[in-house]
């Protein structure tokens, strides 16, 4: 889940972005992976879409979602196809998920299959190569969100996740499932806040460079 009070200002840029390319629609959004619907609500408070449904494969979180009045879907995003018509969704959202993935392939060819026509994908993952993962690696360190076993974390900040994308092979991976990547921004997270001067040069490379910095957010486009 993204952080919104760290990146609130670059998610709305994107989502009004995303608003302005959807404009002469009804939108029917789909978050994969939505968990608590935290983030899904955010993105439907300045999105305004007429149709919001959420993917996961925890029952328990999705009763939460269903509650918050979403359309609900259980579905282990490694193995299973959507419920859901070909060409069927105008937007759709996954954050912080494709890194607990194995089966990655399977979730961005989904992602395609049941979005329209130039329908939209917004993405997010931690950045394997954010500067300061650069520097531990320097002194032989795992890397800052960084595991590899779906079964227990091996380390502090690993949280489960099975591996992690370059900003480079993000872009290749979207390309190879036909994806037209429109737009990438750099995200900060909570593990930076800790020192002042930590967050601010994180903040700044952030900005400049999004290959850098700790998190990815990816926009594309269905061609």
């Amino acid at each position: 889940m993204i952080n919104i009070k760290f990146n609130r200002r670059t998610m709305v840029k994107v989502l009004t972005k995303v608003r302005t390319i959807l404009k002469n629609r009804e939108i029917v959004y789909l978050d994969m992976g939505s968990g608590e619907c935290t983030t899904t609500e955010f993105v439907v408070n300045v999105l305004k879409p007429k149709r919001v449904i959420c993917v996961d494969i925890d029952e328990r979180l999705l009763s939460r979602c269903h509650e918050k009045g979403f359309e609900v879907l259980q579905a282990d995003l490694n193995t299973e196809s959507l419920p859901l018509e070909n060409d069927s969704v105008d937007f759709v959202t996954s954050f912080e998920v494709i890194e607990h993935l194995w089966n990655k392939d399977n979730m961005l060819r989904e992602a395609y299959r049941i979005l329209k026509q130039q329908g939209l994908f917004m993405l997010s993952t931690p950045n394997l190569a954010a500067w300061a993962n650069r520097l531990l690696l320097l002194l032989g360190k795992t890397p800052y969100y960084y595991d590899v076993s779906p079964e227990k974390p091996l380390t502090k900040y690993g949280y489960g996740h099975v591996n992690l994308y370059t900003l480079e092979l993000l872009k290749k991976h979207l390309t190879y499932h036909k994806f037209e990547v429109i737009e990438v921004h750099g995200l900060l997270t909570p593990l930076y806040k800790h020192f002042k001067l930590l967050e601010l040069v994180t903040l700044l490379i952030a900005k400049d460079q999004p290959s850098l910095a700790p998190d990815i957010l990816i926009l594309a486009r269905k061609q």
